[in-house]
């Protein structure tokens, strides 16, 4: 029983690290990529605007969809 808690414990070390890992070289890599203002954006010849509902589960407008496509328009 002892046994089977310390490989119990260390398999779960593992995924910890290797998530918290994931988690840090993604941000890192991410980092220079990420833009808070459309004016610093290169210039593409292609844009993705990633998807999201119009509406939220209340009936209101969602304030994701609403900046992203406004987001766009600006890029275009």
């Amino acid at each position: 029983m002892r046994k089977l808690l310390k490989w119990f414990l260390l398999g779960l070390s593992l995924i910890a690290i290797s998530l918290f890992g994931a988690d840090y070289w993604v941000k890192s890599n991410a980092n220079l990529k990420v833009y808070s203002s459309v004016e610093n954006i290169p210039n593409n010849k292609v844009g993705l605007v990633l998807g999201t509902s119009k509406f939220n589960r209340n009936g209101y407008v969602n304030y994701y969809y609403k900046y992203r496509i406004e987001a766009a328009l600006a890029l275009y």
